[in-house]
């Protein structure tokens, strides 16, 4: 087995001013994952969201709440910690970066959404189920999932 044994890998929800979800396509993947990544040595779980939203797609966010956490147990053996926050957009303008693996990313509606493959499942039941009334949660266990 190679790497680390644990990642924590931070995903975030984000509407824009029509309350449209940003998702993005990597890695010629099939399905669609909140924007985000893998944090670094030394590096806060909200720094590492507002850092990656930055580099994915040159918007400016401000961490409003933590969402959900959620474990995945890789067949490799890695544990995968899905840490997922609330960012309110600031500014910027959404501009794809080739260099993050980035295939697809953009702002999409509900409807739209509902039709996508999205990961990690878990996440997305419940995103799509508060996504309406925007009550969202404060820092609720999602569990554990596999893909």
């Amino acid at each position: 087995m190679r790497g680390n044994l644990l990642k924590v890998r931070v995903g975030v929800v984000v509407l824009d001013a029509e309350n449209r979800l940003l998702l993005a396509r990597q890695n010629k993947r099939p399905f669609w994952v909140l924007p985000g990544g893998t944090l670094e040595l030394g590096e806060s779980m909200a720094a590492c969201a507002v850092r990656e939203i930055k580099e994915e797609a040159n918007l400016d966010i401000w961490i409003e709440k933590l969402l959900y956490l959620a474990d995945f147990f890789a067949p490799d053996g890695r544990h995968v910690i899905d840490v997922v926050f609330y960012g309110k957009l600031m500014g910027g303008t959404l501009e794809p970066e080739i260099s993050e693996n980035i295939d697809e990313i953009g702002f999409y509606t509900r409807q739209e959404v509902s039709q996508m493959d999205l990961k990690p499942e878990s996440i997305f039941t419940q995103i799509l189920a508060t996504w309406e009334h925007g009550k969202w949660p404060q820092g609720q266990y999602a569990g554990a999932y596999t893909e």
